[in-house]
C-alpha cells in the first residue's frame, strides 16, 4: 500500500508552488495568467481549466470533484482506514488539479504565440518563398 505524503512534503510542494508563482525580476510577468487559474481551481476544481480553454478537462475535473463530494457525504459508513484513504486521494487530486490549471493557464500564452508564428509560416507559404527561408524565419520567429 502507498503511502501518504507527510505533512513536511506537502509543505514542501506548497512553497514550490507559491515561489512559482513570482514574478520575474525585470517585470516580465509570464505567470499571470497561470496563477488566476491556480486560484480559481483552488476554490473550485476544473474552474480554472475551463478558463484556460481547457474544456473537456474542466468538466472532468467538476465531475470528479462531485463524485469526491457525494463520498465525502457517505464517509459515515466507512471505517477510520478507508475514511483516511478517501481524504489522501482527494488531497492529491486537489492537488494535481491546481497544479494542472497553473501548467494550463501559463501555457495559453505560449499557444496563442505558436498560432501567430503558424499565420506567419502560411503567409510565406502562399508568397511563394523556398522551404529553406520558411524554415529559417520559423526559427527566428520561435
Amino acid at each position: 500500500m502507498p503511502r501518504a505524503p507527510s505533512r513536511l512534503q506537502v509543505a514542501v510542494l506548497l512553497v514550490c508552488l507559491a515561489g512559482s508563482c513570482l514574478a520575474e525580476p525585470n517585470g516580465f510577468d509570464p505567470g499571470k495568467e497561470g496563477r488566476r487559474c491556480l486560484l480559481r481551481s483552488a476554490i473550485c476544481p476544473g474552474w480554472g481549466q475551463l478558463v484556460a480553454g481547457s474544456t473537456c478537462k474542466g468538466l472532468l475535473f467538476l465531475s470528479v470533484t462531485a463524485g469526491l463530494a457525494a463520498a465525502h457525504a457517505r464517509a459515515s459508513d466507512l471505517s477510520r482506514s478507508q475514511r483516511r484513504e478517501l481524504n489522501r486521494w482527494t488531497a492529491l487530486f486537489w492537488l494535481y488539479n491546481v497544479g494542472d490549471a497553473y501548467v494550463d493557464g501559463y501555457l495559453r500564452s505560449f499557444d496563442e504565440e505558436m498560432r501567430d508564428i503558424e499565420a506567419i509560416g502560411e503567409d510565406l507559404l502562399e508568397a511563394g518563398t523556398s522551404s529553406a527561408w520558411r524554415f529559417r524565419i520559423f526559427c527566428l520567429a520561435w
